[in-house]
């Protein structure tokens, strides 16, 4: 029997992060899922492998590519070992709530299935990047849905939303920013087929959580969204995306380790050449990813593992955003 949630971690060069996942995935309510780690890995002594080994997961497969390849490459390479009837891709900085599953089981017999789901995500930003999962401090970030498990939204008005781009990263809400990601969300089995059929791979150049959402809401009949965040993401220095958002050199080192390189993939973009940032450097320590109110409360990540009550010893301040919204990113 296929379990029904296949949950995927690429990674390189980060056992410390898949380690703190596969703990608190130790704590899941809902046992009916399996994890694929594919770990794209350049020096062996920063492999997760032996970490994988001595997880006490019962249904966990650890993968690696023949050889090391691109971040878009490496998330398609793990596509092959999953077999859950719904699939979610989380970067390594994402943990899975205890309860995030069942819920998402509770909403999808409530809503009599569908090929696409969403949720939004908890942002831990550490006191100091020197200890991630030491003291710091965690938002609740709310959702849009605001009664019931869940509500439908139309994946072609949303991808027509999308296209028009009238509001900004910064000026949307939660909802809105994950509306459609695979990185927060899951999609069907059969919906990852139809894309992998007729687009050939689930992940393209340059952000495969961004080509993916395309896909996905051009491809999928129906869509929900959830009304309770699902993960938490862990806010760091280490972020691909905003390191590529602020630093030249950076992002062009991130094209050129994509399959073709940037002098291959620069003059193939949409507008020949121009690959722009969408963080303003001015604004790097004090941006946030979404426009609408935190909940924040004063308190270490792990321990203890339980993350799924934010709401002790909490307090609401208005039009607060979190410090640094990468770690709502997928493009890490």
């Amino acid at each position: 029997m296929t379990p029904r949630f296949s949950l995927v971690y690429p990674t390189r060069h980060r056992p410390e992060f898949i380690q703190q996942a596969l703990r608190i995935l130790e704590t899941q309510r809902h046992g009916d899922f399996e994890v694929v780690v594919c770990d794209n890995y350049i020096d062996p002594a920063l492999s997760c492998e032996q970490i994988c080994r001595d997880s006490g997961l019962a249904n966990l497969t650890y993968v690696r590519p023949p050889q090391p390849v691109g971040m878009v490459e490496n998330w398609n390479h793990a596509l092959q070992f999953t077999t859950g009837d719904y699939v979610c891709y989380l970067t390594d900085k994402m943990f899975v709530l205890p309860d995030a599953l069942g819920h998402v089981e509770r909403a999808l017999g409530a809503a009599g299935g569908t090929e696409s789901v969403s949720w939004t995500t908890d942002i831990y930003n550490p006191a100091s990047f020197a200890d991630y999962f030491g003291g710091g401090r965690y938002w609740s970030v709310p959702s849009d849905v605001r009664s019931g498990l869940y509500r439908r939204y139309s994946p072609t008005h949303e991808l027509d939303r999308r296209g028009r781009a009238e509001v900004s990263r910064g000026e949307q809400s939660a909802s809105e920013y994950a509306r459609g990601k695979i990185v927060f969300g899951a999609y069907r089995r059969q919906l990852v087929e139809r894309i992998v059929s007729r687009y050939g791979a689930l992940f393209h150049n340059i952000n495969p959580d961004y080509t993916s959402m395309m896909l996905g809401l051009t491809e999928a009949q129906d869509a929900i969204e959830l009304a309770l965040s699902c993960v938490v993401s862990v806010n760091t220095d280490i972020s691909n995306g905003v390191l590529a958002d602020t630093s030249d050199t950076a992002a062009l080192g991130f094209l050129d380790s994509l399959a073709g390189g940037g002098e291959h993939i620069l003059p193939n973009m949409l507008v020949p050449g121009l690959y722009a940032s969408v963080i303003p450097v001015s604004r790097q320590s004090k941006r946030g990813s979404f426009g609408r109110s935190l909940i924040r409360s004063n308190r270490p990540l792990l321990p203890p593992l339980i993350l799924v009550s934010p709401r002790v010893q909490r307090r609401t301040e208005g039009n607060v955003r979190c410090a640094t919204g990468c770690a709502a990113c997928g493009n890490d």
